[in-house]
């Protein structure tokens, strides 16, 4: 079985506290979906104490660093299809369920590499892991938005074209192809399918780089009651309450999912 991804960036417990608006995390309980080997838990500096912290990520590999790193935090594999981190994962997998519930849950780049579809399922799933009276928060990418940490001329589509490697002339031609899009993905760094394009079925155990871009207007009406923030770092951030009486987030029943699942 081939290595899967573990991730060497940091900074997401800093980029949560600045949009939650400096929370005492000490005490709180903490899901961290897409939490990979557990870095927000490194970062935390002892204020959030690891039995206390629960990752889900589809990387085993990061599921096992982080079990040997943080012995008391618990580590969930999600053996979910994911065309870039889990290609041979199973198709439409529910999150694990943790057997508890959280005050937090936390999501830091995982929307900006799954469609439509699959925002609409796990979003409400995630929110049911809440107690009372809890927060979601996940970052997303608006790709109109500017400035992006490219420059103020530079918007959030073309800032991470850039940073993935897509050559100049193409990026243009996407830039161009995506203006008006409510949502977008970017696959193969070169293609770009916005709304309800189509998007080709993915080849079985082989990786693909997969963007998506969602419009903050977009998951605005998608999840009414949210709250919705841009970060200097080019992350948009979504904040969900979960009621004080157990109700969990409410979809738009009439809200379109956009691209079709990877």
């Amino acid at each position: 079985m081939p290595a899967s991804f573990v991730s060497q960036r940091f900074g997401q417990l800093e980029y949560f506290d600045r949009q939650l608006g400096r929370p005492a995390w000490r005490g709180k309980s903490v899901l961290d979906f897409g939490g990979n080997a557990g870095n927000l838990l490194r970062h935390a500096r002892g204020r959030i104490a690891p039995s206390r912290y629960c990752a889900i990520d589809v990387s085993r590999d990061a599921v096992a660093a982080g079990r040997r790193t943080y012995p008391e935090a618990t580590f969930l594999f999600y053996d979910r299809h994911h065309p870039t981190f889990n290609p041979g994962g199973i198709p439409e997998l529910a999150p694990p369920d943790p057997g508890r519930r959280f005050d937090v849950v936390l999501a830091f780049s995982v929307f900006t590499h799954l469609g439509g579809d699959e925002l609409r399922q796990l979003i409400p799933r995630l929110a049911s892991f809440l107690v009372p009276g809890g927060v979601l928060a996940f970052t997303f990418f608006d790709p109109h938005h500017r400035p992006s940490p490219a420059g103020p001329e530079v918007n959030v589509l073309g800032w991470r074209l850039g940073a993935i490697g897509t050559p100049a002339a193409v990026r243009r031609h996407l830039e161009r192809r995506a203006r008006g899009a409510r949502c977008c993905a970017v696959v193969d760094r070169r293609r770009l399918f916005r709304d309800e394009e189509p998007m080709p079925p993915w080849v079985a155990g082989r990786p693909v780089p997969y963007l998506t871009f969602f419009t903050s207007a977009y998951l605005a009406e998608l999840f009414p009651g949210a709250t919705i923030t841009a970060d200097p770092s080019g992350h948009h951030c979504c904040r969900l309450p979960r009621g004080a009486g157990g109700a969990s987030v409410t979809l738009n029943p009439g809200g379109e999912a956009g691209m079709v699942r990877p």
